[in-house]
């Protein structure tokens, strides 16, 4: 009997001792939340929305925030900036390191205003002569044709002009991984892939499956970066794509989701947390290798020298090296060529 009752004396005490050297997986409720990004996520466009006051909206962080029981402004900040590019959040980023020291949850949209920069540059290609403005782009674009579209894979100065976008883009994405990543090293972070407005709506003819290979090329880049440093990428387009026309204001010539579309992905996201599990890492996905970057990639330093920015641009702590920022440029360039094979 005395050897039983030692034995299961044991059993409890090994038990006891995995118990405490595991590191037990995140409860879905977070205390507290950091939504950065652009005006998808500060709720543009919805009834309530004020820019001095994001708060007020239904926007998806909003509703998010209130089912995980998050109180704005004190467990729940809400960072974000209408127009924001790539650029702009990497300048932002040394303005919140405070926020992201307590967040253990961060949510990331950005890189629409990238894609909306590069519009103007497939519109001049396809017209032939300067287009310089977003309405002027798209009255442009939407009656082009299929051979139009089909005709930039062979236009090299198109294809020189829009890589350096897609680069730029990959790597300040980069970029704001590595600062987020030395900020709040045990912070789930997730990042927002781009939806396509324009998908199935009518009114947008060949420009709507264009849009796909730009888009294909910026969600490439953040499927690229995640994977590297540790961070989760949510599917918007999953939700949104399917049924545009409803869910987002494009009807209108907008590219913002609607009340119901923020619902959609607001949906999406508390699912998503309520059935993933989270387990914190206790140490950088790599050995610190520089500071971190904390200036943006400019047009003119990727077109000029685009191998050579990208090496330094993406070196950084417990995120990025030198092979992998390759392989981030790579996957993005890669995604856009995939896509317009597939065009032609």
């Amino acid at each position: 009997m005395k050897k039983i009752t030692l034995r299961i004396a044991s059993l409890l005490a090994v038990l006891a001792l995995l118990s405490a050297l595991a590191v037990p997986a995140t409860a879905a409720k977070p205390e507290f939340m950091l939504a950065l990004g652009d005006s998808i996520t500060t709720g543009y466009g919805l009834d309530g929305y004020a820019e001095t006051d994001p708060y007020e909206c239904a926007s998806y962080t909003n509703i998010v925030a209130e089912a995980l029981g998050l109180e704005a402004k004190s467990a729940y900040v809400n960072k974000a900036v209408n127009g924001a590019t790539s650029a702009d959040l990497l300048k932002l980023l040394p303005d919140v390191e405070n926020y992201l020291g307590y967040a253990d949850l961060v949510v990331v949209t950005i890189g629409g205003n990238d894609l909306l920069g590069a519009v103007p540059l497939v519109a001049t290609a396809i017209a032939g002569k300067s287009i310089t403005s977003l309405e002027g782009s798209i009255e442009v674009l939407s009656a082009a044709t299929p051979a139009q579209f089909a005709s930039l894979s062979n236009n090299t100065n198109f294809q020189t002009k829009i890589g350096a976008v897609l680069t730029k883009y990959a790597v300040n994405l980069a970029s704001i991984a590595a600062v987020i990543k030395q900020n709040a090293p045990t912070a789930r972070v997730i990042f927002v892939k781009q939806y396509n407005p324009m998908k199935n709506v009518p009114g947008f003819g060949e420009f709507g499956n264009f849009a796909d290979t730009l888009i294909a090329s910026i969600n490439s880049s953040i499927e690229t970066v995640c994977a590297t440093s540790g961070f989760e990428v949510l599917d918007a387009p999953s939700v949104i794509d399917v049924n545009a026309a409803a869910l987002t204001n494009m009807p209108n010539y907008d590219i913002h989701p609607n009340a119901d579309g923020h619902k959609e992905i607001a949906k999406l996201l508390t699912e998503y947390l309520n059935t993933v599990p989270f387990t914190p890492e206790t140490e950088p996905v790599t050995e610190p290798e520089t500071e971190p970057v904390t200036e943006p990639v400019t047009e003119a330093e990727t077109t000029e020298a685009p191998a050579t920015e990208t090496e330094g641009q993406l070196e950084a702590p417990g995120c990025m090296s030198s092979v992998s920022s390759a392989v981030i440029v790579i996957a993005s360039i890669a995604a856009f060529a995939v896509f317009k094979k597939k065009e032609n």
